[in-house]
């Protein structure tokens, strides 16, 4: 008698590529909240927008596409310019 698939177990999948750039983001996310250096969230915020500007698509609870709803996914961009701004602001004041 044969496992069902959901049972049987799975070779490792090593062709999967380790995602550095977000496990060294995270770290550096924990680190600065760690030492108390919340301007960090500033420039996250700030790169966040301008990648969602440049790429057309941003992830907010779900992906919002620029040419399928462009007042939500200009809503949310400027949020992200927001809230940068206001840490920055908050920080250097």
């Amino acid at each position: 008698m044969e496992l069902p698939k959901a049972h049987q177990a799975r070779p490792r999948e090593s062709s999967r590529p380790l995602k550095w750039k977000a496990i060294t983001g995270l770290v550096l996310l924990l680190i600065a909240t760690a030492l108390g250096w919340y301007w960090i969230y500033a420039l996250l915020f700030l790169a966040w927008a301008v990648h969602d500007g440049l790429a057309g698509s941003t992830h907010f609870i779900e992906p919002v596409r620029r040419d399928e709803n462009p007042v939500l996914f200009w809503v949310i961009v400027a949020s992200w310019v927001t809230l940068s701004l206001l840490w920055g602001w908050e920080l250097l004041s």
